[in-house]
């Protein structure tokens, strides 16, 4: 069943094209609505390769959208927004690794420096965050205009070799179904190319009940 909401989320690998078809769809539903955009933006320029990054997404982002800066408090800025502007957040997995670190500094958790990282701490933070996720869904919700947030698939590669690594991919898989299930729609995007996966999905008694279809199972003989 679809959400009445007006979220979207638009998630895939790196480089898979997913901000770039984000943006496009944000300027669509803009010219639809007769609306701004207001992007948020959740990357932090850390380093210069970084900053390089945040530059060629600014550069491709219309003059007319409003940029609000927001690595920690992207809830406080879906509030904030103006209530038919078309709200774009990109993205969803760096603002979760910076909800993981702002969790663990007021936890008092060094996360650097160390691969320890006990069960029972683990358990508290992915807590936290999904807390944060929680608000972050409700805020989007809430709105009157469209959402769009563009996540990752982070958990498609290795397994990381750390635990905070694996809770990092845990904790950002989870927060991706739960923005997945208020969704209206939810679009993988890979290798340029976007598929509505949420307008295919099926709930496992469907599933069944297709697969048992399909065998003849069931039917008198």
């Amino acid at each position: 069943m679809r959400s009445s909401s007006r979220l979207v989320v638009v998630t895939g690998g790196a480089r898979s094209g997913k901000s770039a078809f984000a943006e496009r769809l944000a300027a669509h539903l803009a010219a639809a609505s007769q609306s701004g955009v207001t992007y948020v933006a959740t990357a932090e320029a850390r380093d210069a390769e970084m900053a390089a990054r945040i530059g060629r997404h600014r550069r491709r982002r219309p003059a007319s959208w409003r940029t609000v800066e927001a690595p920690r408090d992207a809830i406080g800025a879906l509030r904030a927004a103006a209530p038919h502007d078309v709200v774009l957040l990109d993205c969803v997995t760096l603002l979760v690794a910076n909800w993981l670190a702002a969790q663990a500094e007021a936890a008092g958790v060094d996360l650097t420096g160390s691969d320890a990282l006990p069960v029972e701490t683990q358990q508290v933070l992915a807590e936290r965050v999904a807390e944060n996720a929680k608000a972050l869904v409700t805020a989007a919700v809430r709105r009157f205009g469209w959402t769009v947030f563009v996540t990752n698939e982070v958990g498609w590669g290795v397994v990381p070799p750390t635990p905070l690594g694996r809770l990092y991919r845990d904790v950002a898989g989870q927060v991706n179904r739960r923005l997945a299930d208020a969704a209206q729609a939810v679009y993988l995007v890979v290798a340029g190319q976007a598929v509505e996966v949420k307008a295919l999905a099926c709930a496992p008694h469907d599933a069944a009940a297709r697969l048992v279809a399909g065998t003849g199972e069931g039917v008198q003989r």
